[in-house]
């Protein structure tokens, strides 16, 4: 038995976990639960490719410099912060692209690479002493920019050296 009526307009659940709530709360407390357990308990697909680590840290940058264009004023926003926001989206692609091709084409797409994020470097110290950004922000965008360097100069040196491994690195 399942339910068991106690008066005409409420049935309580005959489960030992529920005993005290009626079927109708029970059921909208479960489709509750199992909505949120749907939505927590989903992981993005798995990834069949390699994608480098340097591109998970510039997706990070990526986030800081997001958020910190919400705390700057629109005309510095609609100026200099957009422009290194899209710096940064195309160093992110490059990044993609990069940890996906040959052998051949990875070297010269880290060397762009390297090449925008000296320039985003630049761009972020200006941003930095025209006022835009603080110097906490400044600082910790600085850190991030130097990983995301050293790591593409890392890159760089690897892929220039001949290796024996296959064509994909």
């Amino acid at each position: 038995m399942l339910f068991s009526t106690r008066s005409a307009k409420t049935r309580t659940s005959g489960f030992l976990f529920l005993p005290l709530r009626n079927s109708f709360q029970a059921a909208n407390r479960f489709s509750e639960e199992q909505i949120v357990w749907k939505i927590l308990s989903e992981k993005p697909p798995p990834n069949g490719n390699f994608v480098a680590p340097i591109v998970d840290h510039i997706r990070v940058l990526y986030k800081e410099l997001y958020a910190l264009g919400n705390r700057i004023p629109k005309r510095d926003k609609l100026g200099l912060h957009q422009h290194i926001e899209k710096l940064c989206i195309e160093l992110l692609y490059l990044g993609i692209e990069a940890s996906l091709s040959t052998k051949q084409e990875k070297l010269s797409l880290v060397r762009k690479m390297r090449i925008q994020t000296e320039t985003l470097k630049y761009l972020v110290r200006v941003s930095s002493e025209n006022k835009i950004i603080k110097e906490n922000q400044y600082i910790l965008l600085e850190e991030q920019l130097a990983e995301i360097s050293k790591e593409a100069l890392g890159w760089e040196r690897y892929v220039s050296k001949s290796s024996p491994q296959g064509e994909l690195l």
